[in-house]
């Protein structure tokens, strides 16, 4: 992606942002950003769905690669949730394939766990973060192709029930609430603290 170096971190770059507009079209640019969007907004079209699919399917780590040199890794984080209510709240929806619908959950956790690497450089998506990826994953299974690396051992075979650890407080957590939703997550603390 854009000619960076595996070792490199997007910011090491010299000349990262001319690399940006070279390599990456402006609607590929707008696409990468704005699909889920415009994808959850858009009027109930079959065809959309299908093109999902095919995104996912095919085009996922290639999607990585471009959020991390767009430095869009956070924003996504949360449209990819957005994404996964949408597909649940219409049945027809629902009815999208089930590869799909694990690809998108799968994807969603693989920011989770490894945002931060993907978001630092771009090829750590291929170098680092999919190699190490839950090998019963769907994500792994259709991707392994792709990757430069193959981990022999030691790899988790499904994803962690830990999605995220939070470390706020200073001191011992007392109560817990999570909004109906399931999105927030509120947090009382014996150093006086609410988070």
């Amino acid at each position: 992606m854009c000619s960076i170096g595996v070792t490199q971190l997007n910011s090491a770059v010299v000349d990262f942002e001319q690399r940006i507009q070279n390599n990456i079209p402006g609607h590929l640019r707008y696409a990468s950003r704005y699909w889920i969007n415009d994808l959850t907004s858009a009027p109930h079209i079959p065809e959309l769905l299908t093109e999902l699919d095919e995104l996912v399917t095919r085009q996922l780590l290639n999607w990585l690669e471009v959020i991390s040199v767009m430095n869009l890794v956070p924003v996504m984080t949360m449209e990819l949730q957005e994404l996964r209510v949408w597909l649940k709240s219409d049945p027809v929806r629902a009815a999208v394939s089930p590869t799909t619908t694990d690809l998108v959950h799968d994807v969603s956790r693989f920011i989770r766990e490894f945002g931060v690497p993907i978001a630092m450089s771009a090829p750590h998506v291929r170098a680092s973060a999919a190699p190490l990826c839950p090998a019963e994953t769907t994500l792994y299974r259709i991707y392994a192709h792709q990757l430069d690396v193959e981990v022999l051992g030691g790899r988790d075979a499904g994803w962690s029930a830990c999605i995220r650890t939070l470390e706020e407080h200073t001191d011992r957590v007392n109560s817990l609430a999570v909004t109906p939703d399931g999105q927030t997550v509120v947090t009382g603390s014996k150093d006086a603290t609410a988070k």
